[in-house]
């Protein structure tokens, strides 16, 4: 397996450097194209002079062809403005001849001899067609002539001095001005027509361009060959009637613009060779991108092959071939920047830096660097889709269309779409309920569908996702029921540590509370444990107790068998069996009691107890044992009586375990507290005093059954004197507290003075 990884690291390394090296030899032809590119454009800049020029006078031409246009134009408008509006039709102003005869024969009485008369019919043809023609010419003009060549133009009548103008400036001015100062200097190109009253053009002013297009302009006036070319062209049989044909007269007309070469808007030859990115391309630079592209291509092709290196066989075996197409054509739409990206590298112009931070040499750095990341990027995505295409010999044909194209993946999901629905068993009640409810959405998509029999058809593939989608939401549920299903059977068998980490979405309530129960069954079972552990105490506790004056009684006994006795013997001995027999008898006594209030089989005689006078009468009882034990007891109680609806005999038992208690373990020589506290609707009774020795046992464990605060057993006891209080206490609905603080231990009771409970029945009888 190390081996395996080794090759793989290995081949991707040559992968990389390959492509490095590639990457390095494209950037290093950037000086060489560079080069090249700049003696071509100057090879070629000569040819395109030539050619500029002729195409520059071919502008120059069509420039004072629109001139002329712009002048009929131009002439018809202030006539028509001179005439206050009235309109009047380009025949009727450059063809009153024919147009008056037309006139005169439509007036005549044998008008319609005539109109069937072809001579006639051609006339109204010709003049229809001249009307159109001038109003073509005055749209060009108006439009993209003096757009494009931003002409200004003023026209003045010289008989009414009307005039019309598309200038802010006074183009009059211009009539007199010769190009030495004045509004001249602001135009590069100007000149003045002036039509006399016969019509004859001359110009006076022509400044900007050469003086034969003065002519020509003059010489399209003088033949009217524009009008002449254009019914030539479409209506030759219609020359016969340009004898009337007539110019404008008593017009000065003055056309200008401000560009120097504003008449190259046709040119097409200026910019080309300009392009410093065209001629790198053009010098050969495609050709180092082409091969660069080539050898990847083989690389992809032929790498694969050497099989320890598993090229091919990740990530670009799954590659859709629709992304493989999608990279290639973005790997060859990239060319045309990548040409720009090498002429400016190549140039020092792709990245500029301020000289003062970063220097030449720095900044010539970052540049290549940056062209490197990039054309390693562009050979990278190219070598991936060229891996990806050429993992159809590999996988077959069939299996590669099933697997790396978007109409093979559909098939298959189809496919397998159809092959789920027949294995679906009807007889499943889950496959009915959402079979029905499908049924159901269909119906109701018909209704909303029944306008539109596209929607019906669309219904089909509708009604089988929304199937799946109800289907999968389901199975989701039964594997979150399944998860809840085996927690449950793992905590059945014992694994109370088992964890449910997955959601559970809908289940979720049901998994916190199948945790509490999972804590609570921890906690039950830690309970069962030491129930178990303290019954294992309790059995060698008791045995412990019991077999201890047994053994003393069987001892005795076994002496006083002894004839040779005295009777000073004979008594000590009876006198030690008496004690050690009445030992064994509270002993059995308190475990019988004990019993009885742990299984709640006690009677309970529940009367009302004056708590601070029983209290007293047992320190009364005891004051033998208080004396002899010198420890001094201190009280405090209440003035007024203290009612409690208690069991009297089992309150005596409590309050005389726990005085016995503090002077079998508390210190000689200290002081006891005993106090009664009435707190309304809770009396409390506390009971203080300080050890005698170290207090090291667990609280909670104290007041159980046969647990000394002496853990040796040194001390005379059956060891259930506490645990007889805390279960005669909660037998009274009290409650019972055990503190310490250092040497000093406490006990609390607290009795409701109107408890719950107050039956006098708390469990059966012991009979």
């Amino acid at each position: 397996m190390k081996n395996n990884n080794f090759y793989v690291i290995v081949g991707k390394l040559l992968v990389f450097l390959l492509l490095s090296a590639l990457t390095a030899g494209v950037i290093i032809t950037y000086p060489f194209c560079l080069k090249k590119s700049k003696v071509l454009q100057e090879e070629m800049k000569s040819q395109n002079e030539a050619l500029y020029k002729a195409e520059e006078e071919d502008n120059k031409e069509e420039l004072i062809k629109r001139l002329y246009m712009g002048v009929y134009s131009l002439y018809k408008d202030i006539v028509i403005q001179n005439k206050e509006d009235e309109y009047i039709t380009s025949s009727e102003l450059y063809l009153p001849k024919l147009q008056k005869d037309i006139s005169n024969i439509e007036n005549e009485e044998n008008y319609e001899e005539y109109s069937a008369n072809e001579p006639y019919n051609k006339k109204v043809n010709f003049i229809q067609s001249f009307d159109i023609m001038l109003d073509d010419w005055s749209r060009e003009f108006y439009g993209p002539t003096l757009d494009m060549y931003g002409l200004e133009y003023y026209i003045r009548d010289d008989k009414t001095s009307n005039f019309l103008t598309n200038s802010i400036a006074d183009l009059s001015m211009l009539t007199e001005e010769t190009g030495t100062g004045g509004l001249s200097e602001n135009y590069a190109f100007y000149t003045v027509l002036k039509y006399d009253e016969a019509g004859k053009l001359s110009i006076p002013v022509f400044y900007g361009l050469e003086e034969n297009k003065k002519e020509q302009l003059k010489g399209l006036e003088a033949t009217k060959t524009v009008i002449r070319e254009y019914f030539d062209a479409k209506y030759y049989q219609y020359s016969q009637y340009f004898n009337g044909l007539k110019g404008p007269e008593n017009q000065t007309i003055i056309f200008a613009a401000k560009g120097s070469e504003f008449y190259n808007v046709y040119t097409t030859y200026n910019n080309t060779w300009q392009s410093d990115s065209y001629a790198f391309h053009q010098v050969g630079f495609i050709y180092v991108f082409i091969a660069a592209l080539a050898i990847i291509t083989l690389l992809g092709l032929l790498l694969p092959f050497i099989k320890p290196f598993q090229i091919g066989q990740g990530l670009a075996a799954k590659l859709l071939i629709e992304l493989c197409i999608v990279g290639i054509g973005a790997v060859l739409g990239l060319y045309e920047s990548l040409v720009i990206m090498g002429t400016e590298t190549a140039q020092e112009t792709f990245l500029i830096f301020d000289k003062t931070i970063i220097s030449s040499f720095g900044a010539k750095i970052i540049n290549y660097s940056l062209n490197y990341v990039i054309w390693l990027g562009v050979f990278f995505l190219w070598f991936i889709a060229i891996l990806s295409i050429r993992s159809v010999f590999t996988k077959g044909l069939k299996r590669y269309i099933k697997e790396n194209t978007i109409l093979g993946i559909c098939y298959v999901i189809c496919k397998k779409t159809i092959l789920s629905i027949r294995k679906i068993d009807l007889r499943e009640a889950s496959n009915k309920h959402i079979l029905k409810i499908v049924a159901i959405n269909f119906i109701v998509l018909v209704l909303f569908c029944t306008m539109w029999v596209a929607g019906i058809v669309a219904l089909i593939p509708y009604s089988i996702v929304l199937f799946f989608i109800l289907r999968k939401y389901y199975q989701d549920l039964r594997q979150k029921h399944q998860i809840l299903l085996e927690a449950t059977g793992k905590m059945g068998k014992g694994n109370l540590e088992v964890g449910i980490p997955e959601e559970l979405g809908v289940f979720e309530p049901l998994k916190e509370e199948l945790t509490k129960l999972q804590i609570g069954f921890k906690k039950a079972v830690e309970e069962e444990m030491k129930s178990q552990r303290m019954k294992t105490d309790l059995i060698t506790n008791v045995s412990h107790d019991l077999k201890t004056p047994l053994t003393a009684i069987i001892t005795y006994i076994n002496l006083l068998k002894d004839n040779n006795l005295t009777e000073e013997e004979r008594n000590s001995y009876i006198e030690t069996l008496d004690k050690k027999s009445m030992r064994l008898k509270y002993l059995i006594e308190d475990l019988f009691e004990m019993s009885k209030a742990t299984s709640k089989t006690v009677t309970m005689n529940l009367v009302e107890v004056d708590i601070t006078a029983l209290i007293k009468q047992v320190q009364l009882e005891l004051a033998d044992k208080v004396e002899a034990s010198e420890i001094e007891f201190r009280t405090s109680f209440p003035e007024e009586k203290v009612i409690l609806l208690l069991d009297s005999e089992k309150t005596y038992r409590i309050i005389e375990n726990l005085y016995i208690n503090i002077l079998k373990y508390a210190m000689t020589h200290t002081r006891a507290y005993v106090e009664v506290k009435d707190l309304g609707e809770v009396v409390t009774v506390i009971l203080k005093n300080v050890s005698a020795t170290e207090m090291d046992f667990n609280t909670e464990e104290i007041s159980e059954r046969f647990v000394r605060g002496d853990k040796s057993r040194n001390t005379e006891g059956s060891g259930l004197g506490l645990a007889i209080v805390k279960s005669f206490v909660e037998l009274q609905g009290g409650r019972f507290t055990l503190q310490v603080d250092g040497d000093l231990f406490k006990v609390i009771l607290e009795f409701m003075k109107r408890p719950n409970n107050q039956t006098n029945d708390i469990g059966a009888d012991e009979s």
